[in-house]
């Protein structure tokens, strides 16, 4: 694999990142080699600009463009909560992962995000395959008093120093579009600071998804860019 591409390899899915160091033929070779060994879901990221040159060559080797995705920063060590609530976060040792998994699926129901090729049992499994034994941590859900609210789950990307990222991060359908959505992510970058010792964070959501996006300049994000989402069955 070239040195110049990052690659997130999950239970049954391939991502490949940052790929806009290679030529437009690099691209399109490396996807034809790649391809051909793995009976998986494959997504490629490419900026809009690079995209215009490889749509096409996309769509003939079986990539269907299925969303853009907008990707934010925000350096943590001026994070701030700012606000009193009755939201808090919870570690997986304070409930079942059968409970997690039972909400997480919940929280994807309506999604403003494309919609996955996975189902919750194929997250989680990515989850694990991705985080290693550290999952346990990284698995939180939103409680609003009580009653669980949401689940959002912290981790440091790996092979990286300090730089914090949101495997998901979701509300569940009756307890959307009341303003929850910017305080659990404003707890979930406390977390990442805090309990993961995250020096920054980046974030990621559809372009589609405006409350996620609100949430981010609520709590200081800045976006960076934003990237086309090619997307193929094996």
């Amino acid at each position: 694999m070239d040195e110049r591409v990052k690659v997130v390899e999950g239970e049954n899915s391939l991502i490949y990142e940052d790929i806009e160091k290679l030529s437009d033929n690099e691209i399109i070779n490396m996807l034809r080699c790649h391809s051909a060994s793995l009976t998986t879901y494959i997504s490629v990221l490419i900026t809009p600009k690079r995209a215009v040159s490889l749509d096409e060559p996309f769509k003939k080797l079986g990539y269907e463009y299925v969303d853009t995705t907008v990707f934010v920063y925000k350096n943590l060590a001026d994070h701030r909560v700012g606000q009193s609530s009755s939201i808090t976060l919870k570690p997986l040792k304070e409930f079942s992962e059968d409970l997690f998994v039972k909400i997480w699926g919940e929280v994807m129901e309506g999604s403003l995000n494309s919609s996955s090729s996975l189902s919750v049992e194929g997250h989680m499994a990515s989850l694990k395959k991705e985080i290693g034994e550290d999952y346990q941590t990284s698995c939180l859900l939103a409680f609003e008093n009580d009653t669980p609210i949401g689940a959002v789950i912290p981790h440091i990307e790996p092979g990286t120093v300090g730089e914090g990222r949101l495997f998901y991060i979701g509300i569940l359908p009756g307890f959307r579009g009341y303003g929850r959505a910017k305080y659990v992510h404003a707890l979930a970058l406390e977390s990442l600071e805090k309990d993961f010792s995250a020096t920054h964070y980046i974030g990621a959501t559809s372009h589609n998804n405006i409350p996620m996006l609100k949430a981010f300049t609520h709590n200081g994000c800045k976006e960076l860019v934003r990237k086309r989402v090619y997307k193929k069955k094996i």
